[in-house]
């Protein structure tokens, strides 16, 4: 029996992607893994309800925040305590003198492009940046991305050995049952306008009164709303589609572009922004859509463009990044670079209903692949390695 640890400080919806992964990375080891015994390494502040009672996992509640100087002295006591014989970062801020065995998850590197407001104005802060990230992938024994995409970045830019690196695919939440992807397979129209319906009823969004394309993610550079926002007022006014534009996620005031760029096209009528969304709320929104859109410049996965093909919705996406790796053919690509072209994909997309069925058909059996149990059994499969060879070196000597 080995001791793992995980760094659980994001766990949860509320931290969007990297929460979700750690979530679901912990329920399913909990159903595969009843040899090792397991350490969750959780913040104070962030979250004092956590609780995770499972036989073989235990909390360590640590004060510290992700990207902060406690987590590099703080979370770093608390990691040599517990004496893990390995540990999983699922992200790559770690602290810096952590030099027990390591496994981290690289999902992308979205700052080293796209530094943002915090690290692009700060040359310190990319520094730091710079620093931890490189620690973090040569220091691991392993490193775990979710898509070749990624795993070419990390080589490429981080000069990272081939073989040290585990592409290990994410999964869906709520994925429909064959049966129940059927049924909305055959009734695709009834089930887009009841979905419609409860969402302006049941969770009071009545400001949704057309059709409309959808969005949802953070409100960065690096996911061009801006471009979105473009498009959509060329397909609206050249087009003459009369849709409304979804933008979910929380409103970020350091990006104010994005609510300058429709309120300058004159779109405050047909811009809808419901705030963060969760749960059943956010998969009716992408069952409700006509379109799910992702126009980003740059990504390492893009789930959210399988969820809402597991919902029932054709997605149109960037050329750029992994989407075209990841849902491949049951999706329709676009240069996000080009709004007029963005538009003119959307348009042709919306004007064919038969299209639009045979694109979520094709993505039905597409994201048959993405598993949450499965990248549970593969990230275990990684730590057995590590650990087996730590036992192995550790023999020899």
């Amino acid at each position: 029996m080995a001791t793992i640890g995980i760094d659980a400080r994001m766990y949860g919806p509320a931290q969007t992607g990297i929460g979700t992964y750690i979530q679901y990375l912990l329920k399913h080891l909990a159903l595969l893994d009843k040899t090792n015994e397991y350490v969750l390494f959780v913040r104070d502040e962030g979250d004092p309800g956590f609780r995770f009672q499972v036989s073989g996992f235990r909390t360590v509640r640590v004060n510290a925040h992700w990207y902060s100087l406690a987590e590099q002295t703080k979370f770093l006591a608390a990691l040599y305590k517990a004496k893990c014989d390995l540990v999983h970062f699922p992200h790559f801020n770690l602290p810096l003198l952590y030099n027990r065995p390591f496994v981290v998850t690289i999902h992308d590197l979205t700052p080293k492009f796209f530094p943002g407001h915090k690290i692009g104005k700060s040359p310190l802060r990319r520094r730091a940046y710079d620093l931890v990230l490189n620690h973090a992938v040569h220091g691991a024994k392993a490193v775990i991305t979710p898509s070749e995409f990624t795993k070419n970045d990390v080589i490429r830019h981080l000069k990272v050995k081939p073989e040290k690196i585990a592409v290990i695919y994410e999964g869906i939440k709520d994925k429909l049952a064959p049966a129940e992807a059927a049924a909305l397979l055959n009734n695709f129209e009834a089930e887009k306008q009841q979905a419609f319906q409860r969402l302006q009823i049941k969770f009071g969004h009545a400001r949704i009164t057309k059709p409309f394309i959808f969005y949802v993610g953070v409100w960065r550079n690096h996911k061009n709303v801006t471009g979105l926002i473009k498009a959509f007022h060329i397909l609206v006014n050249e087009y003459r589609m009369d849709y409304q534009l979804v933008i979910g996620g929380k409103e970020d005031p350091h990006y104010p572009e994005v609510r300058a760029t429709w309120r300058t096209l004159g779109l405050d009528e047909r811009v809808y922004t419901p705030g963060m969304i969760f749960g059943e709320e956010l998969n009716l929104f992408y069952r409700a859509a006509r379109l799910f859109a992702l126009p980003s410049f740059y990504e390492g996965f893009g789930l959210v463009t399988v969820e809402a093909l597991n919902q029932g919705t054709p997605v149109v996406a960037s050329l750029e990044g992994p989407v075209p790796e990841v849902i491949g053919e049951a999706g329709v690509y676009f240069d996000p670079k080009d709004p007029e072209q963005m538009a003119k994909v959307m348009a042709d997309l919306l004007k064919d209903p038969a299209r639009q069925k045979h694109l979520v058909q094709k993505g039905q059996k597409t994201i048959e692949k993405y598993s949450w149990e499965n990248m549970a059994r593969e990230a275990l499969g990684v730590y057995k390695k590590v650990i087996s060879t730590k036992y192995q070196t550790s023999s020899s000597k």
